[in-house]
């Protein structure tokens, strides 16, 4: 009888676990390189529009270092809750490359699970900004990489 409750309440614990890891979605990571004929200036200044027209608020942006940081309280089922975005823009030697990490809060169980797909849409969207404040219109120069932050 013991070995019954056991198993019982290992099933139990494992379904609690899985449900908890589920609850905030799966973070995304994004990675690109414009073509070479963009400079550095442009392009973050077409992340930093990109970002305010995919409605996310600027929390803090360093020029300098390319770094980005922003926020976005989205609807999510019942209640409000908040997705976070950093955007990257890094010159290295003649190439530019932009990335991006879009997490967010706990939006409970239901909305939890289907997390990684909202904070890809996300990043798609970002994307889909940039390339219009950048005229990048070639499919072959539109290569994202989208990948879980894990």
């Amino acid at each position: 009888m013991k070995h019954k409750h056991a198993i019982e309440l290992a099933v139990i614990v494992g379904l609690l676990c899985s449900l908890i890891a589920g609850c905030a979605g799966t973070p995304k990571m994004s990675r690109w390189s414009p073509p070479t004929k963009l400079s550095y200036e442009r392009v973050y200044n077409a992340a930093l529009a990109a970002a305010t027209a995919n409605q996310f608020t600027v929390v803090t942006q360093d020029r300098a270092s390319g770094i980005i940081s922003l926020r976005k309280e989205m609807y999510a089922g019942d209640k409000m809750a908040e997705r976070r975005m950093s955007v990257r823009v890094k010159q290295v030697a003649d190439k530019i490359e932009v990335s991006t990490n879009v997490s967010g809060s706990d939006f409970g169980v239901i909305e939890g699970t289907l997390g990684g797909a909202v904070h890809k849409e996300i990043t798609n969207n970002f994307y889909h900004y940039l390339f219009r404040e950048l005229d990048i219109t070639d499919p072959s120069a539109r290569n994202v990489v989208i990948e879980d932050a894990y």
